[in-house]
């Protein structure tokens, strides 16, 4: 690698990332950049989040994102620290810590474009091959039935199931291989498997290849849903005043599925115009105290309340109405293709609940497209 000081500063201890770089032909420039514009601007705890990280591809996406949304907060002169496991007594901390000048926030960060089954696989095959005293940089190639993208619980647990015979059959076929003609590409009926050179004593999952779908997967919705509910568990293993900041689940989302209206659908509920007489839309008890806290504007621009002709109706709301674990969410921040979009929730807890957040995160995009 070329002399390129922040990023050597950043990746000092954890060196196996130089492999995933070079491996999945990563931009040095604009991780250089990303880390310098960190640096520069005071973000805390960077060399402690890259050390802690899972070094294999996956880890190296997931830090990628949390570091974009840090750089986002930096940005806008927010104070950012990158937190530790070992923050909150090592009771799943959040990601990252930010003050707005305002107020306090923490941020639980997604890649809701990971895919988990790979990652699955590639552990799997690592284990096999330093179970052989091999060691190689593992990259996965994607065909038949791997190449659709996993979205939901059930759907990654029977794909899981079925990778038995994958990795039966590429045991077999790596009996008598060598390292000393490299790289090597083992085929099996389901995927293509490519053995890399590393300097490291062990194997790893080292790159992935994936090919999405042409059309968007039953499953998207399913995976929204699903990730915003498991996120929110976090909270409920905090204590005191670390319940007292505002939460934030901050979604990389790079999906060519990606529309905010399908995330807007999700949390908030399915809108219709009526072209005739409005059914009416009752509001319960939480909703119209919602309304008393300043949240009313927001009720409607996201058609909780009625505007016009169009409203969401009782049976076709979502997620921040119907699953009261969301209550400890106060909005969840997306980035998309370095857009970012804000959806906040009126009925988090009383604790996390300030309307000012669509203040502080004015420059976000909300609302229907």
């Amino acid at each position: 690698m070329t002399k390129l000081p922040f990023l050597e500063r950043a990746l000092q201890n954890n060196a196996r990332f130089y492999d995933i770089i070079t491996a999945n032909e990563f931009n040095e420039i604009y991780l250089e950049a990303l880390f310098r514009e960190l640096f520069e601007n005071s973000c805390e705890g960077i060399e402690s989040k890259v050390a802690e990280t899972r070094p294999d591809v996956i880890g190296f996406l997931s830090l990628l994102s949390e570091l974009e949304f840090a750089k986002y907060f930096t940005k806008r002169k927010m104070k950012v620290k990158l937190l530790s496991c070992n923050d909150f007594g090592g009771r799943s901390p959040p990601d990252i810590w930010v003050h707005s000048g305002s107020k306090e926030y923490w941020v639980e960060v997604k890649n809701i474009s990971e895919d988990e089954t790979t990652y699955f696989l590639g552990r799997k095959i690592a284990s096999i091959l330093n179970s052989q005293g091999l060691s190689f940089a593992i990259i996965i190639g994607s065909l038949n039935s791997m190449s659709i993208p996993t979205y939901s619980y059930t759907t990654r647990r029977e794909k899981e199931e079925h990778l038995q015979p994958i990795l039966e059959e590429f045991r077999e076929k790596i009996k008598g291989i060598s390292s000393r003609s490299l790289p090597i590409t083992i085929r099996t009926a389901s995927i293509d498997v490519e053995l890399h050179k590393t300097k490291f004593k062990e194997s790893y999952l080292g790159g992935r290849t994936m090919v999405e779908a042409v059309s968007e997967p039953n499953e998207y919705g399913g995976r929204i849903r699903f990730d915003v509910h498991q996120k929110a568990k976090k909270r409920d293993k905090w204590r005191e005043e670390e319940l007292d900041k505002p939460y934030i689940i901050a979604i990389d989302s790079e999906s060519m599925f990606f529309h905010l209206d399908r995330f807007n659908a999700e949390l908030f509920g399915n809108a219709t115009t009526y072209q005739r007489r409005v059914p009416e839309t009752k509001t319960n008890n939480e909703i119209e105290e919602a309304v008393k806290n300043g949240w009313k504007e927001y009720l409607e621009k996201m058609r909780i309340l009625q505007v016009d002709r169009t409203v969401i109706p009782e049976n076709e709301r979502g997620l921040f109405f119907t699953d009261p674990l969301t209550k400890n969410v106060s909005a969840v921040l997306l980035m998309h293709q370095q857009t970012f979009y804000i959806l906040a929730n009126p009925l988090a807890d009383t604790r996390i609940n300030h309307p000012t957040i669509l203040q502080d995160f004015a420059d976000c995009f909300s609302g229907w497209e």
